[in-house]
């Protein structure tokens, strides 16, 4: 009987150790799932965090490049507005230079408008004294045009064209420099005694515009010429 009894209460001992065992072993379990459980959150938790980092990253990362495009576009777009300045600025001031021109251009062919009226009028009065029919208004109508008479007329228109031009340079510009002038023989042509004569008064009307005029002719006579200025005969006689 004490026996039974001893063995029942060990029995018993055994059960409650187990269940001792088993309520510490169900606690442990408990305890590590709620561990698990807080892991797993503060996994979740920081995983979710890591997508939001990772979704602000490339976000930013967007924003970057884009920043990065729109900086480059406004530097683009200010380079070609600078440029696009640039160009208006010169085509400005090439307009005002060609306006500038075009007037300066205006007032030459003014100038050289009045030049040929100037030059077809001395020449016109000059073929009229001189009787040379032959030469048309339009061999002399402008500065740049060469004129030339025929036959004892050479000399003459010669004559003309020089003197007329030197007078259009001292009419044009008072500050030329005078030269001296030397003709040998003008009159190297057979001329009629009135024309020849006509030929040496215009020599001697046209020698003021120059500082000394020199000039060979046979049978030139003082005393036949109207001239106030002096004249100085060097006459060579012939043995």
């Amino acid at each position: 009987m004490n026996d039974t009894t001893d063995l029942r209460s060990k029995r018993y001992n055994s059960i409650e150790d187990s269940l001792y065992i088993s309520d510490s072993i169900y606690e442990d379990i408990e305890k590590i799932s709620k561990e698990i459980f807080q892991i797993e959150s503060s996994y979740r938790e920081f995983s979710n965090r890591l997508e939001s980092y990772k979704k602000n990253i490339n976000s930013a990362q967007e924003e970057i490049k884009n920043y990065t495009s729109y900086m480059g576009l406004n530097e683009l777009y200010n380079s070609l507005n600078l440029e696009l300045f640039n160009e208006l600025q010169l085509q400005e001031e090439l307009k005002d230079r060609i306006e500038n021109i075009e007037e300066e251009l205006k007032k030459v062919s003014e100038i050289k408008a009045y030049i040929n009226k100037k030059y077809y009028e001395m020449v016109d009065r000059q073929v009229l004294r001189f009787g040379l029919n032959e030469l048309d208004e339009s061999q002399y109508k402008a500065i740049n045009r060469v004129f030339c008479a025929s036959g004892s007329n050479k000399p003459i228109s010669t004559l003309i064209w020089y003197f007329i031009l030197n007078n259009i340079k001292t009419c044009f510009n008072k500050k030329s420099l005078k030269l001296p002038m030397v003709l040998d023989s003008p009159k190297n042509a057979e001329m009629d005694y009135d024309k020849e004569q006509a030929l040496i008064e215009y020599i001697l009307e046209n020698s003021s515009n120059y500082t000394q005029l020199i000039f060979s002719s046979i049978g030139f006579e003082r005393t036949k010429f109207i001239f106030e200025g002096e004249i100085k005969i060097i006459q060579r006689k012939i043995a």
